[in-house]
Parts: C-alpha cells; sequence; structure tokens
C-alpha cells in the first residue's frame, strides 16, 4: 500500500465509518479509534524514519507547521485538564450524609475520554502531509454526502433505529432527521463543515464566471471553467439535511458563514460595482431557487414554518438558558478547580431553580461553559486562550468551519462526540496544506 492509498483508507476510516457507529457517541467508539489512532501514528512515524533516516519520526507532518503559539496553548489547556483530573481523583471529598467523606469523582472515564479525543483530533494532523488538500477537502465533502444520504433515507421512516436494525442506548422515533447520529443537532453540527468547504467552492466558481464573463471580448469565445460536480452535490445534499434536521443552532450558524463567505468573496475580488452586484445577486437567486424547490414540498414547508414558530415560542422558556445561570453559582462556589470531571450532573441539584428538581442532565449544553464548572477558571481560561490562537494564523475554511461549530458547542456539546472531534482534526489539517488552495 503506498502513502496515498494508506491516507484514502484513513479517511475512509475516520470519516466513512466513524459517523455511522451513532456518531461516535459511545466511550468505547473513542477508545477503539483511538487505539487505532495511535497505532496508525506509530506506523508512520517508523516509516518516515526508515525512508527519511531522520532523527525526527514526523519530519513532514503538519503538526510541525502548527504556530507555536496554538501549540504551546494545546500543551497546556491538555495538561491542565490532566492535572485537574488527577487532583479531584486523589484529594477532592465531599461529605456523605451515611457514608461520611468520600471521593466523588473516583473514576478516570473523564480523562480516558479526553486523551481519547485528543488522540482523535490530532492523528490526521500527524498522518497528512502539506500537500494533502484535495484528499482532506475530497474527503469532508464525501463524508457529508454520505450521512447526508442515510440521514434523508431514514427521515422517510425514522423508527428508531440505525440501519432500521441497530439500537443506541435510548431508542425512541423523531420527526427530525437525525441518523446515523441519535440527535438531530449533533447531526447537523456535522454537515457544517462539508456545507462551507462547497459552498466557498460554488461561490468562488461563480466569481470566476462572473469576472471572466464581464472581462473577456465579445468577440470571443469566453472560456468558462467547470463547476465542481462534487462540491455541488455535497452543497446540494447538505443543504437539503440541515434543512430536515431541523436544527435552529446550526440554521443560525449556517446562515452567518453563509454570509461571510458571500461578503468575503465580494470583497476580496477585483471586481467593479455591477459585478460585485452580480456576484451578490446570482448567489441569492441560487439560495431562493433552492428555497423554492423545496418549499414546492408542503412537508418541507410546513416543518420550516412550524420550527421557527417552536423557537419563537419557546426560547425563553428554555431549560437550557435556565440551567446556564444557574451554573454561574457553581463558577462562584468553586471558582479555581471546578466541581470536577462529571460533577456538573451531581452539583447542579445543590443550586438549581425549584422548577427544575428532579432533573439530572448529564451536559450543561455549552462545552465553554461546562469547562468552567467543571475544571475552573484557570482551565477555562486556558480554553479561551486556546480558541484565540485557533483563529489568530488560521486560514479561511477553518475560520468559517471551526466558528460554525463553535456556535453550537454555545447552545450543544458536539465536542462530547467522536464523529465531530475528527472531522475538527481533518478541518486543522486542511488548514495547513498549501498545494490546494480552498479559497
Amino acid at each position: 500500500m503506498n502513502s496515498k492509498q494508506f491516507k484514502i483508507a484513513f479517511c475512509a476510516l475516520w470519516l466513512g465509518i466513524l459517523p455511522f457507529c451513532f456518531g461516535g457517541a459511545h466511550h468505547q467508539t473513542w477508545y477503539f479509534f483511538a487505539g487505532l489512532g495511535l497505532l496508525l501514528i506509530g506506523f508512520k512515524a517508523a516509516t518516515n524514519q526508515r525512508h527519511h533516516e531522520s532523527v525526527s519520526p514526523l519530519p513532514v507532518s503538519l503538526w510541525a507547521r502548527t504556530s507555536f503559539g496554538e501549540r504551546s496553548a494545546f500543551v497546556l489547556f491538555s495538561l491542565s485538564i490532566v492535572a485537574i483530573t488527577i487532583y479531584h481523583f486523589l484529594f477532592v471529598t465531599v461529605t456523605h450524609p451515611i457514608l461520611g467523606a468520600i471521593h466523588p469523582t473516583r473514576e478516570l472515564s473523564p480523562l480516558f475520554g479526553f486523551l481519547s479525543g485528543v488522540v482523535l483530533l490530532l492523528t490526521p494532523v500527524f498522518l497528512f502531509e502539506s500537500t494533502d488538500g484535495r484528499i482532506l477537502r475530497r474527503a469532508i465533502e464525501l463524508s457529508g454526502i454520505s450521512v447526508s444520504i442515510v440521514a434523508l433515507a431514514h427521515w422517510f421512516s425514522d423508527k428508531g433505529l440505525l440501519f432500521w436494525t441497530f439500537a443506541p442506548e435510548y431508542v425512541f422515533e423523531s420527526t427530525r432527521a437525525r441518523w446515523p447520529f441519535v440527535n438531530p443537532n449533533h447531526l447537523a453540527a456535522f454537515l457544517l463543515a462539508p456545507f462551507f468547504i462547497s459552498l466557498n467552492q460554488i461561490v468562488t466558481w461563480i466569481a470566476s464566471a462572473i469576472q471572466v464573463l464581464s472581462n473577456h471580448p465579445r468577440t470571443q469565445k469566453a472560456k468558462i471553467s467547470r463547476i465542481p460536480l462534487l462540491g455541488s452535490l455535497t452543497l446540494l445534499f447538505c443543504f437539503i439535511t440541515l434543512l430536515a434536521a431541523q436544527s435552529r443552532t446550526s440554521w443560525f450558524a449556517a446562515t452567518i458563514g453563509i454570509g461571510i463567505i458571500i461578503v468575503r468573496r465580494v470583497l476580496r475580488s477585483e471586481f467593479s460595482s455591477k459585478q460585485r452586484l452580480a456576484l451578490i445577486a446570482a448567489s441569492i437567486a441560487t439560495a431562493g431557487m433552492m428555497l423554492v424547490a423545496l418549499s414546492m414540498s408542503e412537508q418541507v414547508e410546513d416543518i420550516i414554518g412550524d420550527r421557527l414558530e417552536f423557537a419563537a415560542s419557546s426560547s425563553s422558556e428554555d431549560l437550557r438558558l435556565k440551567y446556564f445561570a444557574d451554573s454561574l453559582d457553581l463558577i462562584r462556589k468553586y471558582p479555581w478547580i471546578g466541581v470536577g470531571p462529571g460533577g456538573f450532573t451531581r452539583e447542579i441539584e445543590t443550586v438549581a431553580r425549584p422548577e427544575l428538581a428532579g432533573l439530572k442532565p448529564v451536559y450543561l449544553h455549552n462545552d465553554v461553559l461546562q469547562v468552567f464548572v467543571e475544571y475552573g477558571a484557570f482551565v477555562g481560561m486556558l480554553l479561551l486562550v486556546l480558541i484565540g490562537a485557533i483563529f489568530r494564523n488560521a486560514t479561511f475554511p477553518k475560520i468559517v468551519c471551526f466558528f460554525g461549530i463553535l456556535i453550537v458547542s454555545l447552545l450543544d456539546f458536539p465536542f462530547r462526540l467522536g464523529a465531530l472531534v475528527a472531522q475538527i482534526g481533518f478541518i486543522f489539517a486542511l488548514d495547513k496544506t498549501s498545494r490546494i488552495k480552498i479559497d
């Protein structure tokens, strides 16, 4: 197996199989793919060392192209997570009314889960090189198409079973597209990256066509490049599935991303005022035709209308917003070391308002805020520094894709899904490639 075949096989594993394991929602899936990732990194390191005879086992990996600030922030954040987890495991006790002093966090599964996530994230960055932009982009797009096809196929007959056979931990039927993920919001979050990457290709192609038609002499035949077929299919399938998933947060993130992509292309292109207006009009017309085509189906029209009506009527009563407010009391109560990994479920009952009594949420539905709650302000500030370092030197695809997922994480928990963590690793790897320019 040559290097290209090896990378294609890896893409098939990470983005072709992992999303279909219920999105990587179970810890066993994380552990399996993390172990596989370590084996692949070791294989690549041994291969490079044998062929290049270099002291460094990974001389051309994309990790070496990561900025010093981003690497330092990531390492500090990871080490602080490990340190806080071990501290709670060894030293922190609470008083139980019957058992007396006990260790509430005497388990290391949160630490193993975090370390597995680090491996899932970094494996693509270590395995791919600066010339692999085309492979990375196509892998992300093909994963968007394959996941969308499965989601739409199940949408018309969702019986609570993946492939109508396999059941997750909790089986229930849904009127929203969700498979191969269990949660429709996670499906929509996974599709944001392929949607943005393919949309950027199409907008770039439209801009190029307008420029050729406008600047070319009328006496000569203008030569317009072919429209990207894979990008067009990815955009179409992801757009329809995003609507079918009915995720309000992802709709909001997609709307912002669409605006950023179009405005950026207009501002960066050397267009006259008429050409810029033509580009904006073409983009709006394309989106309008897609919406009109979908609105011809009464089912889609009713779904979108009902979902928007639900968002308007229930936004002030959303339980997530109430938990956000109550969690601030936990941060004030445990400001520096937090309540411990997984301690949110246990401690939120002590500060929750009466109408939330009896509920036992596992996740706060805000990944950033939950880090502050469970690991303390110091680790939370390191997370914010890491996010800033990620955006500081990022190229456009990474900025818009990671920004979209980050928006979703403020009202959900996408970073707890193995498939999304692995996809983010591909986005980071794509950011470091130089041969294929996505923008």
